[in-house]
């Protein structure tokens, strides 16, 4: 390979990523969904419960699914590197807590235990991990941005997804403790966890955008970047620091 071929395949390693977090998530709940139906199984009232489901006596059909797709999730998450300590934790743990949700499935009966169980504080952290990440990790990469347009639109795309993913589980587990019954008519839980997960592969899809235009993953490699900690001297080398876009 020649040097510029090395940086281009370094580089699609990271790309390509992104581009399945952004498959997987956005697929997730129309796979349970359409899967489902396929295999007789009716629609779920949550997206967890299609770990269970099933037609008569047989095996769960979307249990192999619904597991490996978390799997899969978990291990993209936990592989990928960021532009900082607190963004390589924060996805690590994401990724844990993605094993967590698969490891430890909700209590079934459907509603016959309460959200305080590690399949659904696994659900809550994976989704707060990553929007800690959206809602804070972003912007050292954001000033990369020439265009101030673009850098406003990619950090109101950030806010959108980065709030999504903290504040709708906590809405899915006040919802699902005090109006039970509600929430397993209307398929409501369904949709929350869908809207959280499709604004986790939202994030993915705007950092795949922004990296892209701003050229930062490319500056890094080619030890065009440093951060405000970093002792070396950073002449000749564009800063990230963590200011903030309003």
């Amino acid at each position: 390979m020649t040097p510029k071929q090395l940086q281009d395949h370094v580089f699609s390693t990271y790309t390509h990523l992104r581009v399945g977090m952004i498959v997987i998530a956005s697929l997730f709940p129309l796979l349970l969904f359409f899967g489902g139906l396929l295999h007789g199984v009716e629609w779920q009232d949550s997206m967890s419960a299609y770990y269970y489901a099933t037609v008569g006596d047989a095996t769960p059909a979307m249990r192999v699914w619904f597991i490996g797709l978390l799997y899969a999730l978990g291990a993209f998450l936990f592989l990928y590197k960021g532009f900082s300590k607190l963004e390589d934790w924060s996805l690590n743990f994401a990724g844990i807590f993605a094993v967590g949700v698969a490891r430890f499935p909700m209590p079934w009966p459907a509603g016959s235990g309460s959200n305080l169980n590690i399949h659904y504080i696994c659900a809550v952290l994976m989704f707060i991990c990553v929007g800690i990440v959206t809602l804070f990790c972003t912007n050292q990469t954001l000033e990369l941005v020439a265009d101030p347009k673009k850098r406003k639109m990619f950090s109101i795309g950030y806010r959108i997804a980065g709030s999504s993913m903290v504040f709708l589980p906590i809405i899915f587990c006040l919802y699902n403790e005090f109006l039970p019954e509600l929430a397993e008519r209307s398929h409501q839980v369904f949709w929350l966890e869908a809207v959280c997960i499709w604004a986790f592969a939202l994030y993915w899809f705007i950092k795949s955008w922004e990296l892209r235009g701003s050229m930062a993953e490319i500056e890094a490699l080619n030890m065009k970047l440093t951060t405000d900690s970093d002792p070396v001297s950073k002449h000749g080398r564009r800063v990230l620091s963590p200011a903030r876009y309003k």
